[in-house]
């Protein structure tokens, strides 16, 4: 049933954010054994569940064509495009998550996760004044965000602005 899928996609998302790698994994299991391997008709939603799934199981090339194909569905699917810039920068492509994430915030407005993703893409480029740009937004839209804060402190060090980079990781 896809709801159940999707609840079993939404939890293991959750587990990895809590930092509880078994339940995650076991919840990923679960996701991609009740889909099973043919992607063909999968409808856009379990097409990101099961992308986001096997990019949790650590199968990122896997994941690729999942979200390539929940994009043909839906061609403005913010989850599909931030789900395909994670499978882009686990490859160190961060000029491609830095387009996915611009389209996915176009999408779907101001999400704090995907402008922090796009920062971090950004920060591995080496344009910095962007990422804090992106990482300023995202705090604004979330004050505890904390990763937001560590990323923007780190970034502004590598800018030479100390001061301020202190008031971040301080937060």
């Amino acid at each position: 049933d896809s709801k159940q899928v999707l609840a079993y996609a939404l939890r293991a998302r959750l587990w990895n954010v809590l930092g509880d790698d078994p339940q995650m994994r076991r919840d990923a299991d679960r996701v991609v054994e009740m889909l099973g391997k043919s992607i063909s008709s999968f409808e856009e939603e379990e097409l990101v569940a099961h992308g986001t799934a096997l990019l949790l199981r650590g199968q990122t090339a896997h994941a690729l064509p999942s979200f390539n194909a929940a994009l043909q569905l839906n061609p403005k699917s913010a989850e599909a495009f931030a789900g395909r810039a994670r499978v882009w920068r686990s490859e160190g492509k961060n000029a491609q998550a830095v387009e996915d994430l611009s389209e996915a915030l176009k999408t779907e407005g101001k999400v704090s996760l995907y402008l922090f993703s796009r920062a971090a893409a950004l920060h591995d480029l080496g344009r910095y004044d962007e990422a804090v740009t992106d990482l300023m937004a995202a705090i604004l839209l979330n004050k505890v965000f904390y990763p937001a804060y560590g990323l923007l402190g780190t970034t502004l060090t590598v800018k030479g602005d100390h001061k301020r980079a202190m008031a971040a990781y301080n937060k």
